[in-house]
């Protein structure tokens, strides 16, 4: 299952939103995109070259803290992955492939917590892995996996501050409740 999150990653061009996603990372509110002219889609590949265009990291969280953002969480993560990984279009979908891989642990742990089984977690981590809904959204390079994560880790840390009743998991619960909200306002 985890396989098939590379298969043909490059399938499908970039859409609107995900074309804004590089365009909110890199500190601007919108790409500058010309009015009432026809160019061509080099014009907009050369926009989101954002290594080419020598920004610094101070210069892009000021731009996008100034501007009214439902998921700056999500942008400001990858400002630095793309710096890391590099700026290609790939590269930003594979950002959401690492947040899939990185939630399989985590829903295991949940549901095995949960339902007390090592069966159930197999079965919640299979069912997570072969999902549609959720092989679409890890070819996209927007927040709904890094969003998909946080939560599944917030209820799995609100199992264990219930039932461990001690203060280091109500503050894991506390901190990772505000990052989700930064990563989306619909958490």
């Amino acid at each position: 299952g985890i396989s098939l999150k590379f298969f043909r990653v490059d399938h499908r061009y970039f859409w609107f939103d995900e074309i804004s996603t590089i365009g909110h990372t890199s500190g601007n509110q919108i790409l500058n995109s010309p009015v009432n002219e026809i160019k061509n889609i080099r014009f907009f590949k050369d926009q989101l070259r954002l290594k080419t265009q020598n920004l610094t990291l101070r210069s892009q969280l000021k731009g996008l803290y100034n501007s009214t953002n439902l998921n700056p969480l999500h942008y400001t993560f990858l400002m630095i992955w793309y710096r890391v990984a590099g700026d290609s279009d790939m590269s930003y979908r594979y950002f959401n492939i690492l947040f899939f891989i990185l939630t399989l642990p985590v829903l295991f742990l949940l549901a095995k917590t949960l339902f007390k089984s090592n069966l159930a977690g197999w079965s919640t981590v299979s069912l997570y892995v072969f999902s549609p809904y959720f092989h679409y959204y890890a070819h996209e390079a927007r927040y709904n996996i890094l969003l998909v994560f946080l939560i599944s880790l917030l209820h799995y840390l609100f199992l264990q501050a219930i039932s461990n009743k001690k203060l280091k998991w109500w503050i894991g619960y506390s901190v990772v409740g505000i990052l989700a909200l930064y990563a989306s306002v619909m958490s």
